[in-house]
């Protein structure tokens, strides 16, 4: 998980135009936290949130890595990071950590993951 300022999400970002939607993902994954080995070993499903702030809708994939130390890259826009800070975490300390908006896409992850 990403956190910028007091807020913990996951890598997200706007699809650019012309760009697939996953590969948009890809692209903000690597970006944001420097993953660059992502598997959709659970297929390429989505899910979207409830409309927020401006009516956006974020889409969140499921995917594996085996990337363990995350790098913050500075974004030449904002010459700085993006986020402040990251944490691999259980199931249990997203649910403490995020919002309300992120808690049906943590259902829908752990129902397909499980407890792995």
């Amino acid at each position: 998980m990403l956190r910028a300022y007091r807020n913990w999400d996951f890598p997200k970002g706007m699809v650019e135009p012309g760009e697939d939607p996953l590969l948009a993902a890809r692209r903000e994954v690597r970006e944001e936290a420097s993953i660059v080995d992502l598997e959709f070993r659970w297929g390429e499903a989505y899910r979207e949130t409830a409309p927020y702030g401006n009516r956006k809708i974020a889409r969140y994939y499921l995917a594996a890595t085996g990337t363990e130390k995350i790098i913050l890259p500075v974004s030449a826009e904002l010459g700085r990071a993006e986020h402040d800070e990251w944490r691999w975490v259980d199931r249990d300390a997203a649910f403490a950590l995020t919002s309300a908006r992120l808690r049906p896409i943590l259902e829908w992850a752990a129902a397909i993951v499980g407890d792995s």
